[in-house]
């Protein structure tokens, strides 16, 4: 079958796309707005925690940083104070669909790094490297930042 035989009568997908009256009603519900301004800036706050005082943020979830692998908490604070700017400034009321895509993005990206870091819990509590009290404390915490996220993701 050739890619002519389709048209708009016969489309190959049967897909239809959401109307939009503009930028404006990009964030959906107000609630979803917020849920993803929340995730930013928990996000940055959270980064800019583990850049400032790795062994005091890192005490909050009963794990004990030694100053020699300090660098390991700011790494990973300055991934998250990234990924909730980089969600805080996708939206962009001048494109045709507000940011919404660049949003999305943010979004999946997100998730999925914390999703990573669940696994990477689940295995460090297996081996016995973490105790289970400062992982699930710290799984809770990712499986927050997933639950903001997909919150999110619901009208976008």
């Amino acid at each position: 079958m050739s890619h002519t035989s389709h048209n708009a009568a016969n489309p190959l997908l049967n897909t239809t796309l959401k109307p939009t009256s503009g930028p404006s009603d990009v964030q959906g519900p107000a609630g979803t707005l917020w849920a993803i301004k929340a995730l930013s800036y928990v996000r940055i706050a959270t980064g800019a925690a583990c850049l400032v005082a790795p062994q005091f943020t890192c005490a909050l979830f009963k794990y004990n940083v030694p100053v020699g692998s300090a660098l390991l908490v700011h790494m990973v604070g300055a991934r998250d104070g990234v990924l909730g700017e980089l969600l805080l400034t996708a939206e962009d009321k001048n494109a045709p669909d507000g940011g919404r895509r660049e949003m999305r993005r943010a979004l999946w990206t997100g998730i999925a790094a914390d999703a990573i870091d669940i696994g990477s819990l689940a295995y460090a509590v297996a081996k016995g490297h973490v105790g289970k009290p400062t992982g699930g404390l710290f799984g809770a915490g990712a499986i927050v930042f997933i639950g903001l996220g997909a919150w999110g993701l619901r009208s976008l």
